[in-house]
Order: structure tokens, then C-alpha cells, then sequence
């Protein structure tokens, strides 16, 4: 079974990032965890003050995978930080969006937004 890279989870008004490296890509949490930042997929710029620590879900491995507070909800709509998703605007997603990937990034690691 392979492992997703990117999961979305929506956790009382957060809306939380999971990235999980694919195998050759290991040494990237390795330089995140020595240099508290990292860029996601070319899309998502996050830093230590970004982290959320998983405390409920026994899928989750911290050795393997690493997550991030990524938005909240304000009103209506998850509103997405512009540092982390590196534009000059917040960006305002739907309550009940379903997040997926493909919202962010297509093929080749491109950012959509």
C-alpha cells in the first residue's frame, strides 16, 4: 500500500497538513527538523511556528511524517496563511471543501494558487 505524501485533516477549527516523504525523499525531514522550515510539493513554505503535534490519531508515525497548521476557520471558510502558500493574498476555502492534493498542486510539483 503506498502512503499518501499530503493528507489533509480538519480538526476543530484548524485545518491541518500531513506530509508523509516518499521513500527516496527521506532526507527531507531530516533538514527540516536542523533547519525548522521546509517547502512542500514547491506549494507549502512552513516553518517550526507551523507545526502541530498529532496527539489522538494512532496512524500518524512522528519518525515518518510531520504536520502543519496550515489555515483556520474564520466565519464560513478555512482561511490559508499567504506566507505558507507563498502568495500575496490569504486564500478562503469553503467549510466543506473536501481538501485533496490536486486543489494545491499539479502535476511536476507546480503550485496551482
Amino acid at each position: 500500500m503506498q502512503m499518501k505524501t499530503i493528507e489533509f485533516i480538519k480538526k476543530n477549527s484548524d485545518l491541518i497538513l500531513v506530509y508523509t516523504p516518499e521513500v527516496f525523499y527521506n532526507g527531507i525531514l531530516e533538514r527540516y527538523r536542523r533547519d525548522g522550515k521546509i517547502t512542500i510539493k514547491r506549494c507549502f513554505s512552513v516553518t517550526n511556528d507551523d507545526a502541530y503535534i498529532v496527539d489522538d490519531d494512532e496512524s500518524f508515525d512522528a519518525e515518518e511524517s510531520v504536520a502543519f497548521k496550515i489555515g483556520e476557520i474564520v466565519g464560513d471558510y478555512y482561511r490559508l496563511k499567504k506566507e505558507i502558500v507563498g502568495t500575496s493574498h490569504n486564500f478562503y476555502f469553503y467549510v466543506d471543501t473536501n481538501f485533496k492534493p490536486e486543489l494545491f498542486v499539479a502535476s511536476k510539483n507546480i503550485s496551482i494558487l
